[in-house]
């Protein structure tokens, strides 16, 4: 049996808004959109040459969901650290910095962290069950 990562879903309060930081932070593309009705609308990215996608789920009559603590959040490696930190620093969205240099977290304009790490750093050994005998 194949099972694959599709998407995961973030509810945003402004589609426009949210399709403007996340090409303009991190580059990514609109793959498509679905308009499910005027008030209800969903657009799907993706960054250039990844199959795993991101669904910004807009609908006009919800009330704003609160963001996940800074424990549940995307993810991405870059090999230009740096620069994309200058990026995201003139941008102010920049929200922790842990590890300098190898590691800090954004906010999106929902407030949904998205961590920045760097491709050329290894991770550290996983401590979690998966590592148990």
């Amino acid at each position: 049996m194949a099972v694959r990562f599709l998407h995961t879903s973030l509810h945003v309060s402004s589609l426009e808004g949210s399709l403007e930081f996340y090409r303009a932070a991190f580059g990514f593309e609109e793959v498509r959109r679905r308009v499910i009705s005027p008030e209800e609308v969903l657009v799907f990215l993706a960054l250039p040459g990844d199959t795993v996608q991101l669904e910004l789920s807009w609908q006009a009559q919800t009330p704003p969901v609160p963001p996940p603590s800074r424990r549940c959040h995307l993810a991405v490696s870059t090999d230009l650290l740096p620069h994309l930190y200058a990026r995201h620093a003139a941008m102010g969205c920049v929200a922790a910095t842990p590890e300098p240099g190898s590691l800090y977290f954004v906010r999106d304009p929902d407030g949904y962290y998205i961590e920045v790490l760097d491709q050329n750093r290894p991770l550290p050994p996983s401590q979690g069950p998966s590592s148990q005998p």
